[in-house]
């Protein structure tokens, strides 16, 4: 369980993107997301956010950065939105009863 995608995880990876400007990730992602203590999961789905906004560019294992003259609101990002649903899904499972579950789950239909 790795919890809601933070501002401050967003901006760890948008302040060393920018700072870098292109990177390979060839055999290098887990050593990234170990450089910024975030699960590769949660890190993966960091940069599909920023590319579907248009902070980077990937090509293959390469990514580029671009410098972005507009405010993103990243709450508009389906990557985004669908994480914290799984995320709700996840905290749910682990702390309702089944009848609780049921009527969430049919609730949702």
């Amino acid at each position: 369980q790795m919890g809601s995608i933070q501002r401050e995880e967003v901006t760890l990876v948008y302040r060393y993107l920018r700072q870098h400007q292109m990177i390979d990730l060839k055999g290098k992602f887990s050593n990234l997301a170990a450089y910024l203590k975030l699960p590769e999961p949660k890190l993966e789905v960091i940069l599909k956010i920023m590319e579907e906004v248009g902070f980077i560019q990937r090509l293959n294992t390469q990514i580029h950065f671009f410098t972005s003259q507009n405010k993103v609101d990243l709450q508009t990002s389906r990557y985004l939105q669908a994480w914290q649903n799984q995320v709700k899904s996840e905290k749910l499972l682990q702390t309702q009863t089944i009848q609780t579950i049921k009527s969430y789950l049919y609730e949702e239909e």
